[in-house]
């Protein structure tokens, strides 16, 4: 029986910044850019966690449904559009973007699945006018957490039906937690929070985010630490950031840390008795 790693995210699944040194030799400075249109996909997911940790599992195959700038509900809907025979054994490792994301099917369905908004009524390029409605009438800090529980019992039910074992984990944001979606529930609906089962949620070396725990290591935990993880990472780390050790300037795992990643990840998925 095939057996498969499924990751579903966004660029952290994808592989962004996962750039080893040919790579960059070839492309230079470019392969930093957000939105560069370099051919390089194909490289970067194979350089990505998804395709590192199946190095030294032999007997998965990798799958990256990971794309740049998605949010979690297409991560989630990636697994409907992809073919994934059901009688095969897989692991799906979802990698929970940022909440405030919220992705369309793409109006023509032709290039990408999916197209998301951010709450910004500030961004300059053609969609401003949609992502201000989004800011103005659609979106608010409870709407994102009940849209995440959704997200994520949807992918919880997708893997019971299709003969997969998950595992959940934050790619950046601290807030995917208990803790805080109950919080921010009215009173009369908490009990969704428990729509999600908690007991998938992975937190690597304790951390409560992948980056997080990059920070971390990048900083050598000095005193502005914590400082960076309530966001003043982005004003250090983007574009003037020389490539570091943990960090990218477009502020994304190097090849480095999806390397650390996946042999985290190997550790916790032979500790589940997943592998």
């Amino acid at each position: 029986m095939d057996k498969f790693l499924i990751g579903i995210g966004d660029s952290f699944t994808q592989g962004q910044g996962s750039i080893t040194p040919d790579l960059y030799e070839k492309y230079g400075d470019a392969v930093y850019e957000s939105n560069h249109r370099l051919p390089i996909d194909a490289e970067e997911r194979a350089n990505s966690w998804v395709g590192q940790v199946v190095k030294k599992l032999p007997d998965y195959h990798p799958i990256n449904l990971g794309e740049r700038g998605r949010g979690n509900r297409s991560a989630a809907k990636e697994l409907y559009l992809n073919y994934l025979d059901s009688s095969s054994e897989k692991i799906v490792v979802y990698c929970l973007s940022g909440m405030e994301r919220f992705d369309f099917v793409q109006k023509d369905f032709s290039v990408g699945n999916f197209y998301s908004m951010f709450p910004n009524p500030n961004y300059k390029e053609h969609k401003n006018e949609l992502w201000r409605v989004y800011a103005r009438e659609v979106y608010s800090e409870r709407m994102a957490v009940v849209e995440t529980i959704l997200n994520i019992a949807e992918v919880q039910n997708w893997c019971k039906v299709n003969n997969a074992k998950l595992l959940l984990v934050s790619a950046f944001d601290t807030q995917i937690n208990r803790e805080y979606f109950y919080e921010t529930l009215p009173d009369k609906k908490k009990h969704i929070v428990d729509l999600v089962d908690w007991s998938l949620f992975w937190r690597p070396r304790g951390y409560d985010t992948f980056l997080h725990m990059l920070i971390d290591l990048q900083e050598n935990k000095s005193d502005g630490v914590e400082k960076l993880k309530d966001g003043a990472f982005w004003d250090k780390y983007y574009k003037d950031f020389p490539c570091k050790e943990y960090i990218t300037p477009c502020c994304h795992p190097t090849y480095k840390s999806h390397g650390l990643f996946a042999s985290l990840l190997r550790h916790e998925l032979r500790k589940r008795e997943y592998v």
